[in-house]
């Protein structure tokens, strides 16, 4: 029945919650799913009902259908093993390929006219955070979310690395030119209503990651699930508190 469909689901994500998947999208997703068994009077989990459900949304991608069965699947797996009379959706139903865009590689000149452009932008502290946040993107190789979670402590300024915390809290030390780490102080350190970066230019960046701008490690962005990386609660003297609160 419902109930025990609904009890069933929250069984399930919380077990996946214990292991360290957030599923959020998924989690509001399969409740949808519990939902549309409800009303159509289903007990258990069937190919059939699944489907149906999957391929609910018009107009979108197969991929979109096939990530939707596939979240089904994963909750029907584990509700085999309590209920027999489960239908596990086959694997190859529904399948598609993942249309990847290829990434853009930005040349030295086009990050300095993008990080010139960014010192236009008002009030003076917006100018100086963006123009600082293109450059250690350039120079990192750091993933966005990897920046936006930014602290002032994450900064070691003597070993020049930066302690960048990612998906699912995992941390990571990323080195740093000693360019990028004189940037970054003077951004620090300069009051927050007019914040000014001197010196950081583009002939700084190439020392690292500077053909990854923007796309961290050249993919696109995952889902909702597997980030939870910005952090709202960051200070706004940080970069990652100044880009959330004045941008």
């Amino acid at each position: 029945m419902s109930a025990s469909l609904q009890q069933a689901l929250d069984d399930y994500l919380a077990i996946r919650r214990q292991l360290g998947y957030q599923l959020k999208s998924s989690g509001r997703l399969l409740a949808g799913f519990v939902r549309f068994a409800e009303q159509t009077g289903a007990r258990t989990i069937t190919t059939e009902l699944a489907v149906a459900w999957a391929r609910q949304p018009q107009g979108v991608a197969p991929i979109r259908w096939s990530q939707r069965l596939g979240m089904v699947r994963g909750f029907a797996c584990y509700l085999a093993t309590i209920d027999p009379d489960t239908e596990i959706p086959p694997a190859d139903l529904l399948r598609a390929r993942q249309q990847r865009v290829a990434p853009y590689i930005y040349s030295p000149g086009e990050i300095e006219a993008l990080m010139n452009a960014a010192g236009d932008l008002w009030p003076p502290v917006r100018a100086a955070t963006m123009r600082t946040a293109i450059g250690l993107l350039a120079a990192s190789g750091m993933r966005i979310g990897e920046m936006l979670a930014l602290n002032d402590a994450d900064l070691d300024i003597e070993a020049g690395v930066i302690t960048a915390t990612g998906k699912w809290g995992k941390q990571r030390q990323v080195p740093l030119h000693p360019t990028t780490v004189q940037a970054l102080c003077a951004y620090q350190q300069s009051p927050d209503q007019s914040r000014s970066i001197e010196g950081f230019t583009a002939e700084d960046l190439t020392h690292a990651a500077a053909g990854e701008l923007l796309t961290g490690s050249g993919r696109p962005a995952r889902d909702p699930d597997q980030s939870g990386q910005g952090s709202s609660s960051a200070s706004p003297s940080t970069i990652g508190g100044s880009l959330s609160s004045r941008t």
